[in-house]
């Protein structure tokens, strides 16, 4: 059994038929022609190597927060977000309620990101939209094509990543 995983949606291949998961939630089967199958698995799998070049850096899980706080402005609206995971270039929240502002691929917004008793505003763009998830990158990260996060960033994600080894060793 094959399986790709590209941004939330999980793909499963078992040789007769395909299944689309999105993060677990709701499956979506669909049958082809066993050698029509063949070819889309191919072109999945085309897709992964181009999606994963895409990431400049690597993103901290937060199954739990580890104090990390984020706060969404856009407009003149702003609310409290989750944060799934952070890189040196983006970050992944969730909305926990109906706080969504209508927010579209594209749009610029800004977050207050707070760990302990540190606290940076960041502009950000929205790059990804799957309601309540939306991905955002930090555009002012990115110098000359290089990864040149600022100095606030570069200790919060150090710090995060510590806490995350440190409980992946744990388990």
């Amino acid at each position: 059994m094959e399986q790709f995983i590209i941004g939330n949606i999980v793909i499963t291949y078992d040789g007769r038929e395909i299944t689309f998961s999105d993060n677990g939630h709701q499956n979506f089967r669909f049958y082809l022609k066993p050698d029509a199958l063949a070819d889309l698995m191919d072109y999945f799998n085309s897709l992964i190597k181009t999606y994963t070049q895409k990431r400049n850096a690597f993103r901290i899980p937060l199954n739990n927060s580890f104090g990390l706080s984020v706060l969404l402005r856009y407009g003149d609206k702003s609310c409290s977000v989750k944060p799934l995971n952070l890189s040196l270039t983006g970050i992944l929240i969730e909305f926990e309620g109906d706080d969504v502002y209508g927010m579209a691929k594209g749009d610029i917004v800004e977050l207050s990101i707070e760990l302990g008793d540190k606290s940076e505003n960041m502009a950000g763009k929205i790059v990804r939209c799957n309601h309540p998830q939306y991905g955002i990158f930090f555009p002012e990260t990115i110098v000359d094509g290089e990864v040149q996060a600022p100095e606030f960033l570069l200790n919060i994600t150090s710090n995060l990543e510590k806490r995350w080894l440190r409980e992946r060793i744990s388990e």
